[in-house]
């Protein structure tokens, strides 16, 4: 003879795993949206949460601003994140500190621009958001392409930030072969610091972007640097 046992169900354990996965079906949501190009969507789903906009929603621990960077295409990157960016505003987040903050990479915002080529939203974003965020008071310069944590580049000028490999967005740009993104990168470095320069044609493992240019084939870059 089977016996059966009945076990009490705590609606409340019950009621609290439903919400946990309401959230994490949420969440989804945003990264759906722009995967299929629904940036009203993003918006939408960040109008009423502004201060979710910094938790990453990939594996690769990107958020929104990421995302919009590396997938927009070239013509509305600026658009998206401007509109990002002016969702920031009804929350404490300090817009340079959420545009540095990295992925499992390392890699800002900034970085992830030089993924689409934008000019445009460089432009935007060094314009509005180039000032390092100070740490205690103090402005840190980097001196090499090996500081790169968290603290630093928060206190570094976005164009001056560095990714795991040491590569700054000027180097990430010239990788991928963005011509103009690097030229208008170098414009504004010879403006701010022309000195600090060439250190950006080095990254950690002291690969330049020359050789980087050769093993891509990225013949046109030589003379822009």
């Amino acid at each position: 003879m089977a016996y059966w046992r009945t076990v009490a169900v705590d609606q409340s354990d019950q009621n609290e795993s439903d919400s946990k996965l309401k959230k994490i079906e949420d969440s989804k949501r945003p990264y759906i949206c722009a995967m299929e190009d629904d940036w009203e969507g993003v918006k939408q789903y960040y109008q009423n949460k502004p201060d979710e906009l910094l938790i990453p929603i990939t594996v690769d621990k990107d958020t929104a601003f990421q995302l919009a960077a590396s997938c927009c295409s070239k013509s509305q990157v600026r658009r998206v994140l401007e509109m990002l960016i002016s969702l920031l505003s009804s929350t404490s987040y300090d817009p340079r500190r959420a545009l540095r903050k990295p992925n499992n990479t390392r890699n800002n915002t900034l970085h992830d621009v030089s993924l689409s080529g934008s000019v445009e939203a460089a432009e935007y974003l060094v314009s509005n958001f180039n000032e390092p965020v100070e740490l205690e008071g103090k402005v840190i310069v980097s001196s090499s392409a090996g500081g790169n944590d968290d603290k630093e580049n928060d206190a570094l000028p976005l164009l001056e930030t560095r990714n795991d490999l040491g590569e700054t967005p000027l180097f990430r740009a010239a990788a991928l072969g963005h011509t103009d993104l690097v030229n208008f990168y170098a414009r504004k470095l010879r403006e701010n610091n022309p000195d600090n320069l060439f250190r950006h044609f080095y990254r950690n493992d002291e690969l330049s972007i020359l050789h980087v240019a050769v093993i891509e084939q990225r013949f046109g870059l030589s003379g822009s640097l």
